[in-house]
């Protein structure tokens, strides 16, 4: 050592006025850190936690629901005067549009990050179940074009949330 710098201790140098603003600094970013997702995108977790609560059971009833009417789904579409070639579609729509999702949730997931990803997958997930379920309220008794295009628009954002989760 320099014998013209005195010996200083780690508790020495530490007054008890720092040590209450550093404990105070903590406090404070405990409360809500910020996630860095190589500085694109940031999101604070009590926000994202928030959202995985509340989508959690909405996801979850709206899956069982749809295994449950799953089956009873073509015959349903046939009652509104849908053709057997449109069932196919409105049923293969979705499997399509996870497959062609699939291609681009890599870049996604390396823009946004993991935990992003699948929390909007979840949202999309759920509300593609959810408006397809509201569609089965419509009245498609004069013209069948806006059931079938809400049905394949609510197949396709289900299949591209499926993807992430």
């Amino acid at each position: 050592q320099n014998p013209k710098t005195p010996k200083t201790n780690f508790t020495n140098s530490v007054n008890k006025k720092n040590v209450k603003k550093f404990r105070r600094a903590i406090a404070q970013s405990n409360d809500q850190p910020e996630i860095r997702n190589k500085g694109k995108i940031r999101i604070r977790p009590t926000i994202l936690r928030q959202a995985v609560y509340l989508s959690q059971p909405c996801n979850c009833t709206l899956q069982l629901w749809l295994i449950i009417i799953a089956p009873f789904s073509p015959l349903e579409f046939q009652r509104k005067g849908i053709s057997e070639s449109g069932i196919g579609l409105l049923l293969g729509v979705f499997s399509v549009s996870a497959v062609i999702g699939s291609l681009f949730l890599d870049r996604f997931m390396q823009k946004c990050g993991r935990r992003f990803a699948i929390v909007t997958g979840m949202s999309m997930e759920s509300l593609g179940f959810f408006i397809f379920w509201l569609a089965g309220f419509m009245d498609t008794s004069d013209h069948n074009g806006w059931y079938i295009l809400v049905v394949i628009l609510s197949r396709i954002m289900a299949g591209l949330g499926c993807v992430s989760i």
